[in-house]
């Protein structure tokens, strides 16, 4: 059970700070595993000794063998084995428009974390000017500003702290909120309609004595559907313990793997309602912070459907509404066993990635999170040195690399398998230096089982989000950090 050690606060815990340390302690999530590893403990207890250290723990073993089975056809109603080789695609893809840029006060973005398409073609862009934050826009097929939705408060259709933000085919806008422990429900038009409390309530906020937060709905993945329910998954639940005895707030937070399960969660009450659609193979033991660990990927399909991966294999399932595995989509492409060489390369790219994400972070946070990022830039040089590496070169490995590194969907329900580089690896979420992608092929293939052709390395491109009539769009950044939304249109084969 992996933990972060304490972080300690001295004040009340009077009504008025409770929602500051909550949100606070999500801050702290983001950074505080690389804070401790690389400037070392800070925390101070009650009589002002300095607490010390944990010993950093010996290399673990390695993971467990994924067993054959993973990608078996048991119960399967059809399996298709796509074609081995390549059929190279290079179809083009027009421009329709981007906005962003900075080039009019709707369209200066700071950071865009979410995207998303109706049925209209209307683009709905969630932009995020700080942390937990949420400036919502929504544009016409056209480029044109149709509504913003959306600002930081408590009051009806105002944010605490944001999730994330899902388009629904009709126009609406839902938008989680940690804060408010709900859904916000916008209409087309960007006017608050609703909220939909979470299920199961919001956490206890009482901190005169403990406090237990179990699931971390800011990290939930939110995907629509037709219907107008979402799909979702939790990638990992998070333990939370608040104790402020003796007027010394200590928090002890505890990081778990999520559930591998899609969950279909549904709108229509006060309060959301949740069923499990699919269960995805679970491997053996802890997969969280474990490099090459098989992702669970998923997505939407048209009429209610999922796609899903769950394995290193190249094996996709196509599963009906009722959950029910109906077609297995395989390749048999060769698989990448973890050496010595591949785990000696890729620690040394971690230790770069955590340099430079380090030196990055200074230049675009601020709050306490450039107050924790400047504690560990201000560490020995040989101290912050060693304890990255000990992080990095602790680190376990699953013994094969996964062939599929992300999946989506089209509107029209056609997959886009983004493979893993042949000579590169997974793109990571989480972990200290994490490892972003590189460019690597995309397989287009219909959820019926057609092989449509493979877009190559060097100019494929996963759109963050797919719309109707084929539209698409991406996420541009500049050199000045500011990013712009461009909306290209697929051509018919590839849609």
């Amino acid at each position: 059970m992996p933990e972060v050690p304490e972080l300690r606060m001295r004040g009340k815990s009077g009504r008025g700070s409770r929602l500051a340390i909550l949100i606070a302690l999500a801050a702290v999530a983001a950074v505080s595993v690389a804070v401790v590893w690389i400037s070392g403990p800070t925390a101070v207890d009650r009589t002002g000794t300095e607490a010390t250290a944990e010993p950093v723990p010996p290399p673990a073993p390695e993971a467990p063998t994924e067993p054959s089975s993973s990608s078996h056809a048991a119960g399967v109603q059809e399996v298709v084995d796509l074609p081995v080789e390549d059929r190279p695609l290079t179809v083009d893809l027009v421009e329709v428009f981007r906005v962003g840029g900075g080039t009019g006060t709707w369209q200066e973005f700071t950071d865009i974390t979410g995207l998303g398409f109706d049925a209209g073609g209307n683009i709905h862009i969630a932009n995020a000017p700080g942390f937990g934050e949420l400036a919502g826009v929504i544009v016409s097929p056209r480029g044109e500003l149709v509504a913003t939705f959306g600002r930081m408060g408590d009051g009806p259709g105002e944010f605490r702290l944001v999730g994330a933000m899902v388009a629904l085919a009709d126009g609406r806008v839902v938008v989680s909120d940690v804060g408010h422990a709900g859904y916000h429900i916008f209409g087309s038009d960007g006017e608050f309609e609703r909220m939909v409390r979470f299920a199961g309530g919001q956490p206890s906020l009482d901190l005169t004595s403990r406090i237990l937060w179990d699931g971390d709905e800011g990290l939930r993945i939110l995907k629509a559907d037709r219907s107008g329910n979402l799909l979702s998954r939790m990638p990992q639940t998070t333990s939370v313990s608040v104790d402020s005895t003796g007027g010394i707030i200590s928090t002890r937070r505890s990081v778990f793997d999520g559930p591998r399960q899609v969950e279909r969660i549904l709108l229509d009450g006060d309060e959301a309602r949740t069923e499990i659609v699919v269960t995805g193979w679970d491997p053996p033991g802890p997969t969280r912070l474990v490099a090459f660990a098989p992702k669970f990927l998923f997505d939407a399909l048209p009429g209610g459907g999922v796609a899903y991966s769950d394995s290193s294999a190249y094996a996709i399932r196509i599963a009906d509404p009722a959950g029910r595995v109906v077609r297995l989509l395989r390749r048999a492409l060769e698989a990448r066993p973890v050496t010595d060489d591949i785990r000696r390369d890729y620690r040394e790219r971690r230790i770069d990635a955590a340099h430079a994400a380090l030196s990055e972070g200074l230049e675009r946070t601020r709050g306490l999170v450039r107050e924790m990022l400047e504690q560990a830039a201000s560490a020995p040089r040989r101290l912050r040195e060693r304890r990255i590496r000990n992080n990095i070169e602790n680190v376990r490995f699953y013994p094969e690399i996964p062939l599929v590194d992300d999946l989506r969907a089209t509107w029209e329900g056609t997959l886009w398998v983004l493979r893993t580089p042949e000579d590169g690896y997974p793109s990571e979420s989480v972990g200290l230096g994490r490892l972003a992608g590189s460019p690597a092929p995309i397989d287009v293939v219909t959820s019926g089982g057609r092989y449509v052709g493979t877009f190559p390395a060097p100019v494929a491109a996963m759109p963050v989000a797919f719309g109707p009539d084929g539209l698409v769009a991406f996420v541009e950044i500049d050199e000045f950090d500011v990013p712009t939304v461009i909306v290209k249109r697929l051509p018919d084969e590839v849609r």
